[in-house]
Formats: C-alpha cells, structure tokens, sequence
C-alpha cells in the first residue's frame, strides 16, 4: 500500500514534501519519483549497489527524507524521457530501484546539509 503525503517540516523548520509513502512489511519505505532529459545510458540496469554521479543530487535528497521518516528503505522511480539515446532512436525508459542505506551514511548526509545550509546562511 502507498500513498501521497503533504508536507512534513524538520526540527530545524525546513519543509519536505516525500512524493511517495511506501507501506510494506519490512517497514516503511520512502518512494521517490523522478522526470529527466538526462540519458539512462549510465543507469544500473539491476540491483544497484552505486549510481552515477549525476544521480548524486536525487540521492542526498533521498537520504534526507529517509533521516527525518526514520527508515533506511527507499525506492527512486526515475523516467528517462529519451532513454539511452541509443541508435534504436529516443525511446522513453522507466527505471527503478529499491535501496537500503545505512544509518550512518543518512547521519553524515544530513550533518552536511545543515552545515552547508548555516555556512550559506540560511539557518542560523
């Protein structure tokens, strides 16, 4: 079962909108849905244990939201609009995959954001 929630704010006062709520048996899971131009050449294509650095900026959002929801499970949807670009033409791909992250690395992620958000001066 899933669902569409509103929004949610941090202790800190900033508001983060989840576009998926995932109810599973092992917990919740964060879903996360993402449209892009960008080509699928480089996306993994099964159970990914990395990605590729242009997908860094959906996973540090990602990991924030799975810091605040208090789970480690996350699913990102992303739509290539032109796939691969490959030879066979443009043709539109939909590619998802199921991720785990450690505790630690959700802790890390979200101490720099605050840092880079206090060194920019948005929070005090």
């Amino acid at each position: 079962m899933s669902e569409r929630p509103g929004e949610f704010t941090t202790p800190e006062g900033i508001i983060y909108t989840p576009d998926m709520l995932i109810f599973e048996d092992r917990g919740l899971r964060l879903g996360e849905i993402k449209l892009t131009w960008q080509s699928s050449r480089e996306a993994p294509r099964a159970e990914a244990t990395s990605f590729p650095a242009k997908m860094n900026k959906w996973l540090t959002q990602i990991k924030a939201y799975c810091y605040h929801l208090e789970t480690r499970l996350a699913r990102l949807y992303v739509f290539y609009v032109n796939g691969s670009y490959g030879q066979g033409g443009m043709n539109p791909e939909l590619l998802s995959w199921d991720i785990c992250f450690e505790r630690r690395e959700l802790e890390e992620n979200w101490r720099m954001l605050l840092n880079h958000a206090r060194h920019r001066g948005m929070l005090p």
